[in-house]
């Protein structure tokens, strides 16, 4: 089973033009991440044992979820049932729950309810275990990217405010830096944030409440005993069935109609996919609400939809895809959890696609197009390359490529200030290994870094099969013969001098010492961002090798493998180990 090409295909090029899509994530992004709380019809029992309640009342309480799903012919409801069906035994049993000083018995019940579930004290909803997924890394650089122009979400977590602070964001800056791209997110929750968005911020709007904002109003209560924060976080969880069914009265605390938040919410979610595409990233929308401001929309062109899930569920989606005038052959992005196209893989190979379309589009912007249209027709051939290949598995080397050695490539470029750029590259923080800097926001700067990055996977499009790009970050590593290559950007030519500067590597020091007794011999490959495949004068290389040693720890007596070789020699020289 593979994606439809065509649909992938319309997805990028809408990335790469004027009008990004908006991107809405539901509950099939987070899947298998979460706490096992989240997954409410699985872990209910878990959830009552946090409520520590009477033995007899857990009894009672088990009993009456258990007649509710019994009852419930649709799976897909029966975590929303079970959440009402435990909201309301909390509202009339409220002497069973603390939060004495909080009146509303609504807010009251909400409150117990968010504590068993964890969002108070658990980390695991702000950091995924094991680590950020690519999904949530891609999403946040095509965010960086401005390949986006609004992200919203029903989910709890704060898994992409995490991936946005791998790739260098901030949310609440102490100044900030001039570097040309957005480097500060936020989070909208309610109507009153509305007046911190701008177009300098990557906003995620949270419209089901947000596990971060929960935590903080927990520790403000822990600390003065003033309710207010906690009431107010807990009026915006959205977890009952109730809720997801109508807009009325669904905040907790506001009485009949809808809230200002939920107005807020709705007027602008309808003005973003008014005018810009969507592109739905979820197992199935919950929400009714959401369906409705799709619907309460003048029709949209049919390319203007995209969604990404595992199936189609015809009664939800045929909805959305009539309001578009199109149908799930035109606008389905299929995934499977049971074969390689998998929700991160799909990412990860749009990553790829858009990342070297938009390479494409800079190296034909070029004044003297002349000179880089050899260059632009080839990586038009590995775009072809990539798309032909049907199974995108995570150590596909293309993917790999663009996912694991670009990002770190042109990190180390800017870092070592090679380009005629305003930014002060000290301002990098060149010690994470998810920084990322964007292609489409600088595109008129003189990107020698992608230029040379496209000679590079030029040189190695033959054999990059034998390649690990993911096991250090920067490098090749070449496992059955224990060879890391290091390919070193350094500027050079009659008119300057050598501009050389290292520090960009640093991430890559704790895993190579990590990893020491894995490798055999470490080869430098100088690249010239001035000529690529020029051949480097000998005399730099025992300047490369000393940096090399220096930045990445090393000792000579405790690892002397260190030799440097030019690009053009890279295919030769691995062959050898065949």
């Amino acid at each position: 089973m593979a994606p439809n090409l065509k649909t992938l295909d319309k997805l990028t090029e809408q990335m790469r033009e004027n009008q990004p899509p908006v991107f809405y994530a539901g509950a099939g992004l987070s899947y298998s991440l979460t706490p096992p709380e989240a997954s409410i019809s699985e872990h209910y029992l878990k959830i009552i044992n946090n409520l520590n309640l009477p033995h007899h009342k857990e009894e009672e309480l088990i009993n009456a979820i258990q007649e509710t799903v019994n009852e419930s012919g649709n799976d897909d409801d029966k975590p929303y049932l079970i959440a009402q069906k435990i909201l309301d035994f909390l509202e009339n049993n409220l002497t069973l729950t603390a939060f004495s000083d909080i009146e509303k018995p609504k807010l009251r019940a909400k409150a117990a309810f968010a504590k068993a579930m964890g969002f108070f004290t658990d980390m695991s909803w702000h950091t995924p275990r094991p680590n950020i997924e690519p999904s949530y890394r891609v999403l946040a650089r095509l965010l960086v990217e401005g390949a986006s122009s609004d992200y919203w979400t029903t989910n709890w977590d704060c898994f992409l405010e995490q991936a946005l602070q791998y790739t260098g964001l901030v949310e609440y800056p102490d100044f900030r830096h001039n570097t040309g791209w957005k480097s500060v997110y936020m989070r909208c929750l309610r109507a009153e944030d509305a007046h911190n968005i701008s177009d300098d911020k990557v906003t995620i709007h949270k419209m089901h409440g947000c596990a971060l904002d929960l935590r903080k109003a927990w520790q403000e209560y822990n600390g003065n005993q003033s309710s207010a924060p906690l009431e107010k976080a807990v009026s915006r969880l959205m977890v009952q069935k109730c809720e997801l069914e109508k807009v009325e009265g669904r905040e907790c605390g506001v009485e009949g109609g809808i809230s200002e938040t939920d107005k807020f919410f709705g007027d602008k979610f309808r003005t973003c996919i008014q005018q810009n595409p969507l592109f739905v990233i979820t197992s199935k929308l919950y929400d009714r609400w959401i369906t409705d401001q799709i619907k309460s929309n003048a029709v949209r062109p049919p390319d203007f939809l995209t969604i990404l899930n595992p199936s189609w569920h015809d009664d939800y989606y045929d909805e959305i895809a009539n309001c578009y005038g199109t149908c799930r052959a035109e606008c389905h992005l299929e995934t499977s959890r049971d074969s390689d196209w998998v929700a991160n893989n799909v990412f990860l190979w749009l990553q790829a696609w858009y990342a070297l379309s938009q390479i494409r589009e800079y190296l034909l912007r070029d004044p003297n197009k002349q000179s880089y249209q050899d260059l632009a027709d080839e990586l038009a051939q590995f775009s072809t390359r990539l798309r032909d290949q049907q199974s995108p598995k995570i150590e596909c080397s293309l993917l790999s490529f663009v996912d694991s050695f670009l990002p770190a490539w042109t990190r180390a470029v800017f870092r070592a200030g090679l380009l005629d750029y305003h930014f002060d590259p000290t301002e990098l923080r060149s010690e994470e290994e998810d920084y990322y800097i964007p292609i489409k926001p600088l595109m008129q700067v003189l990107r020698l870094d992608l230029v040379a990055a496209i000679h590079i996977l030029k040189q190695i499009l033959e054999i990059m099969e034998n390649f690990d790009f993911n096991a250090f970050r920067g490098g090749f590593w070449y496992e059955p013969g224990g060879v890391l290559y290091l390919p070193t950007p350094f500027r050079k030519n009659s008119e300057e001098p050598l501009k050389l500067d290292l520090q960009g590597y640093k991430p890559l020091r704790k895993i190579i010492r990590s990893r020491l007794a894995h490798i055999i011999a470490i080869k430098i490959v100088p690249v010239n961002l001035k000529e690529p495949l020029g051949e480097p004068n000998p005399e730099l290389f025992p300047v490369l090798r000393r940096e090399i040693i220096r930045i990445l720890g090393l000792s000579l007596n405790a690892f002397g493998n260190i030799t440097v070789i030019p690009l053009r020699s890279l295919n030769t020289d691995i062959i050898t180990y065949f």
